[in-house]
């Protein structure tokens, strides 16, 4: 009699296996599998300039380079990227749409002045022409809306959630701008030198400046645009072209 209980709950416990068994195969045979990069926006960086006026896509694990661009015919001043173009600027007046996977020209377009500094976020590149930040939808490089000029050429841009961050070359300020319509918000207090470059993170605009006698970094708190001294480093002992910010995963170069 106990063998017969056993066999019993043996068949049980094998019909209950066999229907989990037959449960996962028909879930598995319609399943299909997700079509995903191979090559993360990780895996390159892109790089231009003058002597060479095309834009590489290089290897981040050993710098060498991967594929370029045709030549654009004049000096690279900037470049952004999203996950399928690189966006690039020159000194033609002219906004390159570049693909990613080939390194080919999508689409160009020409502006009133120079292009120089360019930034993104999901819907629109913000681009320094001339003396002026012009918002520009990426998916046809139509100009949405443009700050008034400030006066001379635009250094360097940044952008958060809501605003756009400007530093033009003898302004001695730093400009913030409604996103939604490039309008002035306000304006920081001066400082003494040109600002070159701009970069953010979640509370501080920070601004590179070249000045009569010392080239230091100013540190701005975002809602009133001020910088108090101790927001100020030493001498840097020459130009701050450049600066990089890291905020999380990502990076960008200003």
């Amino acid at each position: 009699m106990n063998h017969v209980k056993m066999d019993v709950k043996r068949l049980v416990a094998y019909f209950y296996l066999l229907t989990l068994v037959t449960s996962f195969l028909t879930v598995f045979s319609t399943f299909t599998p997700s079509v995903v990069a191979t090559t993360p926006v990780s895996d390159y960086y892109y790089v231009g300039g003058d002597a060479t006026q095309r834009v590489w896509q290089v290897w981040t694990i050993n710098s060498t380079k991967k594929s370029q661009s045709a030549d654009l015919g004049d000096d690279i001043n900037g470049i952004t990227e999203d996950e399928l173009y690189v966006y690039a600027t020159t000194d033609s007046r002219e906004i390159y749409k570049i693909y990613k996977s080939n390194m080919t020209t999508k689409q160009f377009e020409g502006y009133p002045a120079h292009c120089m500094e360019i930034v993104s976020d999901s819907l629109y590149l913000y681009v320094g022409v001339g003396w002026e930040v012009y918002k520009v939808l990426k998916s046809n490089l139509s100009t949405v809306a443009a700050t008034l000029g400030v006066g001379s050429l635009i250094r360097g841009i940044a952008v958060d959630d809501s605003y756009v961050y400007a530093v033009s070359a003898s302004s001695q300020t730093v400009r913030q701008y409604w996103k939604s319509n490039m309008t002035m918000k306000k304006e920081s207090t001066s400082f003494d030198g040109d600002p070159l470059a701009v970069c953010v993170d979640d509370s501080y605009v920070y601004v590179s400046k070249k000045g009569s006698t010392t080239d230091r970094i100013y540190k701005f708190r975002k809602d009133v645009l001020t910088c108090p001294a101790v927001y100020r480093t030493a001498d840097f002992g020459g130009y701050i072209d450049v600066m990089l910010e890291y905020n999380g995963d990502r990076k960008s170069v200003v």
